[in-house]
């Protein structure tokens, strides 16, 4: 979440922001701002571990201003590496980022639960509560970075990324860029 001068984390791992730019840890279900103080809200790469998304949009939707919009970056569900992530066990994933990246990784290796990181969950939303409004709803491509460690495997991964990419099947695309503005009162 990231105002004029406020950024607030989930968890508190640090800060890669500006050192001016204060930083607030704290849970996203209950975010500490008066109701209506922004006009943008910025999520990256959470929505895939929320437990209650639902309630997040809630809070993102009560700090809004008017008109203001929230952009969400995540994983795909349907990405070929969320589903193989959902299918296998933390301790592998906490395994499979030392060995490709090293010991000293700067990847976070928290749960997935990806509850809320479809196109249909995201229009489900906006159908269904009428605070909101799709104003963009996208894949995203990019290389299979989690297939570096293969030749082969890392080149299928970019064969299959240009395939659904040429037939346009954003449900397949690795990330999915949202962006919901909250209606007009």
């Amino acid at each position: 979440l990231v105002g004029s001068e406020m950024c607030i984390r989930d968890r508190d791992l640090g800060s890669d922001l500006a050192s001016d730019v204060p930083v607030i840890s704290g849970d996203l279900g209950n975010i500490p701002f008066r109701d209506e103080s922004f006009s943008f809200v910025f999520s990256r790469s959470v929505f895939e571990h929320l437990a209650k998304p639902d309630e997040v949009l809630k809070e993102f939707h009560r700090i809004l201003k008017p008109g203001g919009c929230c952009a969400i970056l995540t994983p795909n569900r349907y990405d070929y590496s969320s589903i193989v992530a959902a299918l296998t066990p933390q301790a592998f994933h906490e395994f499979f980022v030392r060995r490709v990246y090293g010991e000293t990784a700067a990847y976070d290796t928290y749960p997935v639960l990806y509850r809320a990181n479809t196109p249909g969950y995201f229009r489900k939303v906006a159908s269904q509560k009428a605070g909101w409004k799709i104003v963009q709803l996208s894949g995203l491509r990019h290389y299979p970075a989690n297939f570096a460690f293969s030749r082969i495997l890392f080149r299928l991964g970019i064969y299959f990324d240009e395939f659904i990419a040429k037939m346009k099947w954003t449900a397949l695309q690795p990330s999915l860029l949202i962006v919901l503005e909250k209606r007009q009162s």
